[in-house]
C-alpha cells in the first residue's frame, strides 16, 4: 500500500536457476539458502533440515544419526541444484565423506514417497514434513540447518520492487 506503483512476483524454481536468473538480471531478488560470495545476502531465517526414514526402518528410534550410521542406507537426494545437498555435504563431511545418491529428484514430495519405496533415507527442510504417518523425521549430529535469505547482486543498485521490498 506504501508504494502502489512498485509491481513485482514470486517465481518458485531450483536454487541454480533463481541464482542464475538474478545474476542475468531476470530477478532482483530471491529468498534461498545463502552460499555465495558475490551475492549480497539479508537473514531471514534458519530452518532445521532432518534425515527421514519409513516409519519401520531400523534406524527409527537410533537418533540423532551420524553419517556411519547412514552406511549403506540408499539415499534419495534433492536434486544438486538445490540448497539441501549442499548442507547434507557438510552434514557428510564430518564421516566417511558424501554418499553418492540412488535417485536425484527435485520436489520434497518425492524424496518421502522413494525413502519408503526403497527403504532409504533422505534430507529434507523441516517446511517439508507433512505429518505422514510412513514417514519418520530424525535428527542429525552434527545438527543439520540451512539459512533462508534474501539475496541480490552484491554491487548492482536495487531496482524500485526490490527497494520496497527489502
Amino acid at each position: 500500500q506504501e508504494r502502489p506503483d512498485a509491481r513485482w512476483s514470486i517465481v518458485t524454481t531450483l536454487r541454480g536457476s533463481m541464482v542464475d536468473g538474478l545474476r542475468a538480471g531476470l530477478f532482483d531478488l530471491v529468498v534461498c539458502d545463502a552460499h555465495d560470495e558475490d551475492l549480497a545476502s539479508l537473514p531471514l531465517m534458519r530452518e532445521p533440515l532432518h534425515i527421514v526414514l519409513a516409519h519401520d526402518h531400523p534406524l527409527v528410534g537410533e537418533g540423532p544419526l551420524r553419517p556411519p550410521d547412514l552406511a549403506g542406507v540408499p539415499y534419495v537426494s534433492l536434486h544438486r541444484g538445490m540448497g539441501t545437498p549442499i548442507e547434507a555435504q557438510r552434514f557428510f563431511a564430518a564421516g566417511a565423506g558424501s554418499p553418492m545418491p540412488s535417485v536425484e529428484v527435485s520436489d520434497t514430495r518425492l524424496v518421502l514417497e522413494l525413502v519408503t519405496m526403497i527403504r532409504g533415507f533422505g534430507i529434507v527442510p523441516h517446511s517439508a514434513l507433512t505429518g505422514n504417518d510412513s514417514i519418520v523425521a530424525v535428527d542429525t549430529d552434527p545438527r543439520l540447518d540451512r539459512q533462508i535469505s534474501l539475496l541480490r547482486v552484491a554491487g548492482r543498485t536495487p531496482s524500485t520492487a526490490a527497494t520496497s521490498f527489502a
